[in-house]
């Protein structure tokens, strides 16, 4: 098992230069058996479609180990990405297959938005609690 680590300081096209190599031993290949898997935050600072396009292509390369969403149902991987930021939310709801939920917000709790589609929901500055 692998780890991705972003480096901030090169472009999209290398941004998984940085491999922290797991070798879980007598574990069965799991580095915490207590664990169903982790979240990914992916925050989007630039602008958004292009820059999830090109977000899309990469995570499309680890489908086997990402959580998909698909047809508003989501399909756990050991891995769950999620965008957040400036992220386009109507393209990423035209997908056929997301390998990168949405960083959901409040007014999305009562909207048609599937559930799948935002395993995670910010509230700005916790004023709404």
């Amino acid at each position: 098992m692998a780890l991705w680590l972003w480096n901030a300081s090169r472009n999209f096209a290398n941004c998984l230069s940085f491999r922290i190599s797991l070798s879980p031993c007598c574990t069965n290949g799991w580095v915490y058996l207590d664990a169903d898997g982790f979240t990914l935050l992916i925050d989007i600072k630039t602008e958004g479609e292009p820059t999830y396009k090109a977000i899309a292509v990469v995570l499309s390369k680890y489908a086997e180990i990402l959580t998909a969403i698909c047809n508003g149902k989501a399909y756990p991987g050991a891995v769950t990405a999620v965008v957040s930021g400036n992220r386009p939310k109507e393209y990423m709801l035209a997908e056929k297959v997301l390998y990168a939920g949405d960083d959901g917000c409040m007014p999305d709790l009562t909207s048609d938005t599937p559930a799948a589609f935002m395993p995670l929901l910010s509230v700005p500055n916790c004023a709404t609690l």
